[in-house]
Parts: C-alpha cells; sequence; structure tokens
C-alpha cells in the first residue's frame, strides 16, 4: 500500500474517504509487523479527524476499531458505548454500520474480558447483516478466530472471498489465521499469498505449508504464479518439477526454469529443460552453470535431436560467457557440423556450427578430400547466410505486408515481401531502419519487428576470404568498406593493396550512399596522395563530399587542392569547414589562396582569414584578404585591432577601417575611442582622425557625450593645432557640461567665447555657467537661441517683451550638424515669449510657444554700451538706489548720440 500516496492526497483534500484510507493503511501495517507505530499514527490521524467532523460515523467506528487493536479498551468503549444508541437507526437506514457496531461491541467485549457475551447471539445477528456487505462475514471470521473455532472461522472467510469482498481486513484476518499454519489445498492460501507478497507481510509464520504442497497445487494458474513469485525456494522448486515431470517447454514453464537458475535452485532435469524451453521460446540467455551440468548429464551425451544440439552448440560458439566450453566440445561441434553438412540441415543455429567448422578446416582424423569437399559446402552455406536478416513480428495477427529497409550504406531503400510474420533482409550490418507498410504498401504500421541475424559474429577472415574468391556482392563490399574506413580513422590503416580494390569495386557499384561514397573516395585520395599519384589524389578528393568528411580527412583534401591550385573548392572548404581544420593547416590554405588570382576563393576565406588573426596567426596577407573582404562588425574590427596591437602588430590601415566605419554608422564608445588613440599614436595625419575628431564635435554638441580623458587630450591637440572654433565649442560644452577641467580647458572656453562674440552667436550652454566662462558681458547681454532641424531652411525666432502685442522676428544662423542660432538682448526683469517658425514650399511650421525671464543680475559699470546703461539703471531701481538709477537715466538724456530704437 502506498501510503505516500495516501497522505499526498489527504493533505491536498481532506476528505473522509482519504482520511479512512490512510488510516486503514496505517493499521495494516502495524498489523502485519511492518511499522511498530502505525496503530499510533492511525489513532491520532483518527482523532484528529474527528475532532473536526464529530458526527461522522465511518470515523468513529474505525477509531473504535483502532482502539481495541492497540489494546486502548477505556478509550474505545468510551466512543463505542454512546453509539449503540443508535443501533435501531443504523439498523434501518445503514445495514453496514449496524453489522459493524455489532462487530465492535462483541470484539471489544473479546478481547478486553476474554469472552464474547451471547456469543451464539451476536454470530447471528452478524450473520443477519451480513448481507449488506461480504466484509462483515471477514469481521464474524475474526470473532470466531477469538472464540478458537477455526472451522467457522475458515467458513466465513471463504463466504467473505466468494462473495467478492477486497477489503485489506479479509486479508488482514487471512494472515492472522493461516499464522498457525496454511494448507496447499485451501483455496484460500493462494489469493492471501498473492495479496501478502504484494503488501510486504512477513510470511514466515506461514511458509511451513511449503512441505505439503504437492503437484496438483500447480494446476491451477494461480498457485504457478505464486510459485514463481514467492520467495521460499522450495515452491519454485517444486514448481519447477511440476513442469519437467509434465515435459512443459512453454514461455511460462521457462520463465520458472529461468527463475530458478537465477536463485541457483538445483531441481532434477532442470538444466536439460531450460534449454529446451530456451529454444523452443528464441531465449539464448543461459548460465555457466546450467550449461555445464547438461553438458556433463547423460540426456546431452544421447541426445539426438540435431536441431536441439545445434542449439547448444551456437550458445557455446556465441556466448562470450560459455566460451570456456569451445576447447572440451571441439571435436564434438566438428563431427556434428559433418552430419549436418551431409544431411543438408540449414538454420541459424547450424550456422554457427558451420562457421566453426570452416574455420577449424573439418574434423582431425578423416578423409581430407572428403573434409575440403564439406568445408567447401560450409562456406557456400555460410555465403547464403552472411548478410542475411531475419525481421520477425510477434503478433500473429500482424497486417504488416512489406517492409521498406533503410540502409546508412545504400543510396535507396529496399522493398521486401512479408509471409507468415517474417521476412529476411540482405544487409551489411543489423543497423538498419525497417518501416512496416500495410495493406499493399497503403498504410504503415507502428509494429516494432525483432531482428536477428541468420550468421553471429562471422569475422572479418571470413569476409576477406569471400572478396579474395571474386565475390562482389554489395553487403560485402559495404561491410569491408566500413572496416577499412574505421582502420584509417582509427590509425590501424589495412594496406593499400587490399583496401584500393575493395573500394574501387564499393564505388563501381552505384549502390553506394552519398556519405560512403565521399568517405571512399577520400580514403582512396589519401592513398593515392601519400603514393605521389596526386593527379588520381586530385581526381579522387573531387568526387568526394566534404560534408560528409572528419577534420583529419579534410586537411588533406585541402592540401591537394591547394597545390592543385583547385582555389574555388579550396576556398569552399576553409569557408564552410574552418572549425574541423588545424590552425596550422587552415593557415597554410589561406595564405595561398591569399595569393591566387580567385576572387570567388578569395571572398570565400576571407572569415577563416579574421578568424586566425584573432587567433594569433599574424600574417600581412591574411590581414589585406580579411579587411578587402570579410564583412566584419565593428565590434569585431575593433577586437582585432585589440589583438594586433597586444601582439605588437598595430595596424593603422585596420585602425582607420574602424574609425570610418564609427563615423558611418555613429558608433561613439569605448572601443572606437582606443582605437582612435591608437590610430593617433601610430599615424596622426591618417585622414581617418581628422574625420572621427569632426565626428566626435558632432556627439559633444548635439547628443551631449562625454568622451575619455585620452580622447579629450587628443582633441585639445588638434584644436591647437588647426584652431577650429567649433572643436572649441564642443570641448567647452564637455567642460561645461559635465565640470571638466584641464590644462587647456580655460584658454579653449575664452577663445571660443570669443569666436561667437565675433560671429554674433551664442551657444546656450554657456549661460549660467559662470563658474567656467567667469561673467561676460557679452553674455550678460545676450540670449541665446538653438533650434535643431535639416540644413538648408529658412528658420525665424518669432518673439515678443512682456506684454507687447505684435511679434518681432529675427532669422536663426545656420552653424553645423542642424543646428541654427541667433541671440538677442534681454534686459534684466524682462520676460521674453518666444516659438520658432520654420519656411516650407507649402507653407511654415511653428513650435509651441515658451518663455524665459532674465533674473540674473549683473552691473557693468564702464561700458559704453547703451544696453547696459539701461540694464544698469534697472538694476539699481529694484535695489531701491534711486539716486543712481535718475543719475544713468540724466546721463543719458544729456548725451546726443543714436541709439538703437529696438534696444530702447
Amino acid at each position: 500500500m502506498n501510503l505516500k500516496k495516501l497522505e499526498s492526497r489527504c493533505r491536498k483534500y481532506g476528505r473522509t474517504s482519504d482520511v479512512l484510507a490512510l488510516s486503514a493503511g496505517c493499521w495494516l501495517e502495524g498489523a502485519l509487523g511492518q511499522r511498530p507505530g502505525g496503530l499510533l499514527k492511525a489513532e491520532a490521524l483518527l482523532n484528529d479527524a474527528l475532532a473536526a467532523n464529530p458526527v461522522s460515523a465511518p470515523l468513529l467506528l474505525m477509531s473504535v476499531f483502532v482502539h481495541i487493536e492497540s489494546g486502548d479498551y477505556p478509550r474505545a468503549a468510551e466512543k463505542l458505548y454512546p453509539a449503540l444508541r443508535y443501533r435501531a437507526f443504523f439498523r434501518q437506514s445503514a445495514p453496514l454500520y449496524h453489522g459493524a457496531l455489532i462487530f465492535l461491541q462483541a470484539y471489544l467485549e473479546s478481547r478486553r474480558d476474554g469472552r464474547v457475551r451471547n456469543a451464539g447471539k451476536t454470530r447471528k445477528r452478524l450473520a443477519a447483516a451480513a448481507g449488506a456487505h461480504p466484509v462483515l462475514y471477514a469481521a464474524s471470521a475474526m470473532l470466531h478466530m477469538e472464540a478458537g473455532d477455526r472451522k467457522s472461522a475458515f467458513a466465513d472467510l471463504l463466504e467473505s472471498y466468494r462473495r467478492g469482498c477486497a477489503s485489506p481486513f479479509l486479508y488482514a484476518a487471512l494472515w492472522r489465521f493461516y499464522g498457525d499454519g496454511a494448507s496447499p489445498s485451501d483455496p484460500l492460501v493462494c489469493p492471501f499469498l498473492l495479496w501478502a507478497l504484494a503488501h510486504g507481510a512477513d510470511l514466515r509464520p506461514v511458509s511451513r505449508f511449503t512441505d505439503c504442497v504437492e503437484p496438483e497445487f500447480f494446476a491451477d494458474g494461480t498457485g504457478r504464479l505464486l510459485a514463481r513469485d514467492y520467495p521460499h525456494p522450495d515452491l519454485l522448486r517444486k514448481l519447477c518439477a511440476y513442469y519437467i515431470g509434465a515435459r512443459d517447454y512453454s514461455e511460462e514453464a521457462r520463465a520458472a526454469y529461468k527463475k530458478a537458475e537465477d536463485r541457483q535452485i538445483a531441481a532434477p532435469g532442470l538444466p536439460e529443460s531450460l534449454i529446451r524451453a530456451s529454444r523452443i521460446n528464441g531465449a539464448e540467455d543461459i548460465g555457466r552453470y546450467t550449461m555445464e551440468n547438461y553438458l556433463k548429464s547423460p540426456a546431452a551425451r544421447s541426445e539426438t535431436d540435431a536441431g536441439l544440439r545445434a542449439f547448444v552448440f551456437h550458445l557455446i560458439l556465441t556466448d562470450p560467457r560459455l566460451a570456456e566450453f569451445i576447447v572440451a566440445m571441439r571435436n564434438d561441434m566438428l563431427r556434428f557440423g559433418a552430419f549436418c553438412l551431409e544431411n543438408g540441415l540449414e538454420g541459424r543455429h547450424f550456422n554457427s556450427v558451420y562457421l566453426f567448422f570452416a574455420a577449424g578446416g573439418g574434423a582431425d582424423g578423416a578423409d581430407r578430400l572428403r573434409v575440403q569437399g564439406l568445408v567447401k559446402r560450409a562456406r557456400q552455406m555460410l555465403k547464403k547466410a552472411l548478410f542475411l536478416y531475419e525481421v520477425r513480428f510477434a503478433d500473429p495477427e500482424s497486417k504488416v505486408t512489406r517492409l521498406l529497409v533503410y540502409e546508412k550504406e545504400r543510396a535507396e531503400p529496399e522493398l521486401y515481401d512479408v509471409g507468415k510474420n517474417a521476412a529476411y533482409v540482405l544487409a551489411a550490418s543489423r543497423d538498419f531502419t525497417c518501416v512496416c507498410l500495410t495493406g499493399g504498401g497503403r498504410g504503415v504500421s507502428g509494429e516494432v519487428p525483432a531482428v536477428t541475424a541468420m550468421l553471429e559474429n562471422p569475422g572479418s577472415g571470413l569476409l576477406w576470404s569471400f572478396f579474395d574468391e571474386g565475390e562482389r556482392m554489395f553487403p560485402l563490399l559495404a561491410r569491408l568498406g566500413n572496416e577499412i574506413l574505421e582502420g584509417e580513422a582509427s590509425g590501424a590503416a589495412i594496406r593499400p593493396e587490399k583496401a584500393v580494390p575493395v573500394l574501387t569495386a564499393l564505388l563501381e557499384s552505384g549502390l553506394a550512399s552519398a556519405p560512403l561514397k565521399s568517405s571512399a573516395n577520400a580514403v582512396l585520395g589519401g592513398i593515392m596522395q601519400d603514393g605521389a599519384r596526386y593527379d588520381e589524389a586530385l581526381a579522387y578528393y573531387s568526387a568526394a563530399d566534404e560534408n560528409f568528411l572528419d577534420g583529419r580527412r579534410i586537411e588533406r583534401m585541402l592540401a591537394v587542392f591547394v597545390n592543385a591550385g583547385q582555389w574555388e573548392r579550396a576556398g569552399g572548404i576553409v569557408a564552410g569547414k574552418a572549425d574541423l581544420l588545424s590552425d596550422r593547416a587552415l593557415f597554410h590554405a589561406a595564405e595561398k589562396i591569399a595569393q591566387s588570382q580567385s576572387p570567388a576563393a578569395v571572398r570565400a576565406a576571407a572569415g577563416a582569414a579574421y578568424g586566425l588573426l584573432i587567433r594569433n596567426w599574424y600574417d600581412r596577407r591574411l590581414l589585406e584578404l580579411a579587411l578587402g573582404h570579410y564583412a566584419g562588425s565593428r565590434a569585431q574590427w575593433q577586437e582585432l585591432s585589440r589583438v594586433l596591437a597586444a601582439a605588437s602588430f598595430p595596424e593603422p590601415e585596420l585602425d582607420a577601417m574602424i574609425l570610418r566605419q564609427s563615423v558611418q554608422t555613429r558608433g561613439f564608445d569605448a572601443g572606437s575611442e582606443r582605437v582612435f588613440g591608437r590610430l593617433f599614436k601610430n599615424s596622426p595625419g591618417d585622414p581617418a582622425v581628422g574625420e572621427y575628431a569632426y565626428y566626435c564635435v558632432y556627439e559633444m554638441i548635439v547628443n551631449k557625450v562625454r568622451p575619455s580623458y585620452e580622447t579629450l587630450l587628443i582633441l585639445e591637440k588638434l584644436y591647437d593645432e588647426g584652431g577650429d572654433w567649433l572643436l572649441a565649442v564642443a570641448l567647452s560644452h564637455v567642460y561645461l557640461t559635465h565640470g571638466i577641467t584641464t590644462f587647456r580647458s580655460e584658454a579653449i572656453l575664452a577663445d571660443a567665447l570669443a569666436e561667437q562674440e565675433k560671429l554674433g552667436i551664442l551657444f546656450p550652454v554657456f549661460q549660467g555657467n559662470r563658474d567656467k566662462t567667469g561673467a561676460s558681458a557679452y553674455i550678460e547681454k545676450n540670449r541665446a537661441f538653438l533650434y535643431r532641424g535639416l540644413p538648408g531652411k529658412d528658420v525665424r525666432l518669432c518673439y515678443k517683451v512682456d506684454d507687447e502685442a505684435v511679434y518681432r522676428t529675427k532669422k536663426m544662423r545656420y552653424i553645423r550638424f542642424g543646428v541654427y542660432l541667433c541671440v538677442i538682448p534681454h534686459f534684466y526683469g524682462e520676460s521674453v515669449s518666444y516659438h520658432f517658425s520654420e519656411t516650407l514650399p507649402t507653407g511654415s511650421v511653428s513650435t509651441k510657444e515658451e518663455s524665459v525671464k532674465n533674473t540674473g543680475v549683473y552691473i557693468a559699470e564702464d561700458s559704453d554700451d547703451p544696453y547696459f546703461a539701461i540694464n544698469n539703471a534697472l538694476v539699481y531701481e529694484q535695489m531701491f538706489r534711486y539716486d543712481q538709477a535718475e543719475k544713468i537715466i540724466a546721463g543719458m538724456v544729456r548725451e546726443k548720440k543714436s541709439v538703437n530704437a529696438r534696444i530702447v
């Protein structure tokens, strides 16, 4: 009983039926002596269940029974006696519970007091209720056993079984009943013992029944099943004796014989019976001890059945465990082989004897001419069976009519007819696949047949002797071809004078599959290559498909193609099979291909060249090949540049290509920056340096990236050399945005600001960074505006100051990278509302309106610019320094000078 499964169900569902099943299982294990704590566990389980469901009659009755079984009679009585008040109710509505109450009352009093009160009356009442369920007969039997009445107990147990009771209570009662001994004639002994075996009960108390088992016990199938599974050796010995006496060689009998052999149980005639039954049922698993005893027996020496003798000799010749008997039985097998050949006996077992006869050269001391004729006849027999396999279906009603057989050695499948549930397939090895066809080949069956070789272990020598005699059937060629290929691959190559005729005949047959043909061509190419017959080697290799070859064969093929100038074929191998080639072979081939004039081969080898360079196989020609034809990603080229630099082979051409790719793909990252630094160091005048620097300007201004310090230093050097004002602005963006200070940052910031003032523009990043730019009158005077769009557009700033009713416009200046700039004077305290307008051929596009207010306090005392005079007055007024504001206004009134109306 699977208690773990019951416990899992009880935890998951907690149903009354699950609790009852688990408690019954725990009680049963305790009752059978398997787990001493089983009764305690059942008590605890039932107590918890009753606490949650106190009105459950099944739980209450089971709890009372478990308490009685464990000897807790007061607790059992405490629960039982209140329930007896409901007997009349149960008699009408639940007869099974009524009968259980009757049983439990009598069982408690019997256990507690040693007697059954009113025993006759109790049993009658229980018998009357037993019709409700056959388990009540088992309960009645338990009461009879308590009273010592075994005859009545057995009658009740038999009645319970006959009425179909399958409750564990019945079998637990039988276990108690047979504890004093069991008779094989009892009709319940077999069902009980099978149940007990299944539940792991301790059968030692009832094992004595085996002493009086008679052959009639096995006439019933249940008895034979019990004897086969019962652990007592005497019962299995008697079962084998029963089968042996009946000359029973069925599969059922063979299973019993085999079990006796496995358990080392001896019985007269057992070895002979097991061998006969095994032959009839197609089993070949015979132990050494059995074979030794059979060969010593008179039955073996007087055996006249040629089929049985052939079976025995077949086992000795094919089973390694029995090989020790070959020497002792040699002459017997040779004489038997001669007898079978003279009488034309055929079959799988005879073939093993013929193989031994042919290999042994015939019987000693016999007429040599006669022996030679018999050996020749044996070889003819072996030739017919050499590659023959029996494919048999176990189901006698099988609907399979044809077999479609696929072999890895054959190019096309073979079709065979099935007759009498079997077909005989001619194949190079057992490793073939069958498709079972039904209905004239229109349907496919899922049946799995048994495949048996008609000749086991023919040996390589026999195969080669048939080939030397001129035999050229395809299975022989395929088998020998595989042997040659395996030997060549393992380093135990067969001599060329033997291998070449076989492989040539195999290719000429036209039946070989593409993998087999390719391997054969490759081996032949290698043989010719070793013999310096390069033209023939090239012809064989050209006919091979490298997709079916291993790396060693492909390397040799590649060497021939390279030396012969077959560049396209060599390029194809280098491109498709580089992972199977050694770096040395790949390097040699790629280097030669790089020097060839074949564009297709060069393109094909580019990937291999890149891989070699990455693995530190440096060659300038390989690098040129990779740079010119390998479509690598930017990350791959960066990795190659890193590898070459680490190996002290920096390549400016490669670095320049990486930088151009970075510019084209907008790939600004740490890898491209490292390449930029390397190229600037090794080849500072390369145009790619300037291109990447220009790209850095774009990234720093538009995307606000932060280059590494090494890149910043290089850009600063480039500024010092070229003086590009936009580069100074880009560097200023980095200084101001990311808070970076260098030895040149202050001067470059000043240059950038001066150039912007000269051009009349200003980038917004310069505003609000006084800690970096310092107080600048130009910055304080002007408000900078930036717009991003496409180049060549007419973009205008539309703005108004404070509450002006009309917008003013100012054309924005295009700088680079789609950036438009303009500045307007912005007085302290003024709010400017603005939007951008872009003129298109079909109209104009305007951005949403925004506003900005000047809250920066800045006073320029010494400036002659009217803007600052007015701005100073506005600031003084806000500071409540009216005298200063009036002084400035009075001075402006006295002076006669032209004033920009838009400013005023």
